[in-house]
């Protein structure tokens, strides 16, 4: 098979496996840097990045030289399966053989590295590409930024060094900013969008949804709701997770029926697993439990499977309500469903059985929780313990605290 024909092949996304791993073991003569580029890419989209680096070794051995190219193939092989010290071995090799890097192999080694969570050593890698006076893309700037977690500092400086760049930045860059800052940073999310939108930059759903849920985690329920409220004002169609973040915000301030417009709002393709757990928990902050066992039937009857999260939002709902049956049943829902129990749920039913009136229940729950692995939170202690004052049963206390005595000292 000639070179030409090969690289075709080798380039289509319906090549079988089979035939892939037959053209791989082929000899070339001589060996060819569109042939490797090609097998490479052939070996990632079938997610084999370790026969992705065996073909780059392979062709080495049939004397192709090592060139920027080819690893650099072999980089982004390595970014797509979230191999970052690999990438970062291969850049190394580079640098070791004094082959110039440029832009766009930095830029995808700090993917890899952003993506594996090594944001010190996408940080350091920004450094590098800087110090070799290499220009920066827009592509660098959202790469570093997916490394900057948290750090708003750091977000801020990087702000500040791209707009002394000639780089045009777009709306992934702030995006990607935004959604790493945590909630305590919710203003400096605000600043960024604002300076977004001062740059006429096209904005998108993504970097609205962003920030709501950066201000949303800080309990900024006004800030949040205000976001919503410029996305629409701005002709954006809010997506299923700006919805989930103003309803969430809704939640935390209280504010039920609220959570409750906006949820009707979204209609039902714009409502998705997040969205129903938002609006169960908004429910259940505002001891709401027959308006957040409406919305768990609701969800099925979209045919969508409610997740642990939903079902424990239901549970406290009961649980804030004393409907210790309710809360009973969507346990055993829960198990009949495969969902791993976690101790949200299992505390929660324990708490309504005790304000139920059903002690004896309330201990059972307490003593299949205490020989889990389970936390033993205070809210389950404090609901034993009553339980067992008002039957006037510390044994029955004491010998369920028992197994955890060892823990406690």
């Amino acid at each position: 098979m000639d070179e030409r024909r090969l690289v075709g092949r080798l380039k289509d996304p319906k090549l079988p496996r089979e035939e892939l791993d037959r053209l791989a073991t082929s000899q070339f003569s001589p060996p060819s840097m569109r042939v490797a580029i090609a097998g490479i890419s052939a070996f990632s989209r079938q997610n084999r990045w370790e026969d992705s680096l065996g073909f780059l070794e392979a062709m080495h051995a049939q004397k192709l030289q090592r060139h920027l190219y080819t690893h650099s193939a072999a980089i982004s092989a390595m970014e797509a399966s979230g191999q970052w010290a690999h990438a970062l071995a291969l850049l190394t090799e580079l640098q070791g053989l004094q082959i110039q890097l440029d832009t766009m192999a930095f830029n995808t080694a700090m993917r890899a590295c952003a993506s594996g969570e090594a944001w010190t050593q996408a940080q350091e890698l920004f450094l590098e590409l800087r110090a070799g006076q290499l220009e920066p893309t827009a592509i660098t700037f959202s790469a570093v930024a997916a490394a900057l977690r948290g750090t708003w500092r750091r977000a801020v400086a990087l702000v500040a060094e791209a707009r002394h760049s000639s780089v045009r930045l777009d709306a992934a860059f702030f995006s990607t900013l935004i959604a790493g800052l945590d909630g305590e940073a919710w203003e400096v999310a605000l600043a960024l969008l604002a300076d977004m939108l001062r740059r006429d930059i096209p904005a998108d759903s993504w970097v609205f949804s962003s920030c709501m849920s950066t201000c949303e985690k800080a309990s900024s329920w006004i800030a949040a709701l205000g976001i919503f409220s410029d996305m629409q004002t701005q002709q954006w169609q809010p997506d299923a997770s700006a919805f989930s973040s103003a309803v969430s915000a809704c939640g935390k301030a209280e504010l039920w029926e609220g959570a409750l417009t906006l949820f009707e709002s979204a209609g039902p393709k714009r409502r998705d697993t997040i969205t129903f757990s938002a609006a169960i928990s908004a429910m259940e902050k505002s001891r709401r439990w027959s308006e957040a066992l409406a919305l768990l039937s609701a969800m099925r009857q979209q045919k969508m499977t409610p997740n642990v999260i939903s079902y424990c939002a239901a549970i406290s709902a009961c649980e804030k309500g004393a409907e210790w049956q309710r809360a009973e049943a969507l346990l055993a829902e829960m198990r009949l469903q495969g969902l791993e129990l976690n101790s949200i749920g299992l505390c929660a039913v324990i708490s309504a059985c005790d304000k139920g009136g059903e002690w004896q229940r309330a201990l059972h729950f307490l003593e299949e929780l205490s020989l889990s692995s389970l936390e033993l939170g205070g809210i389950a202690l404090n609901a034993a313990l009553s339980a067992c004052e008002r039957a006037e049963a510390w044994q029955s206390s004491l010998s369920v605290f028992a197994p955890r005595r060892g823990v406690w000292g």
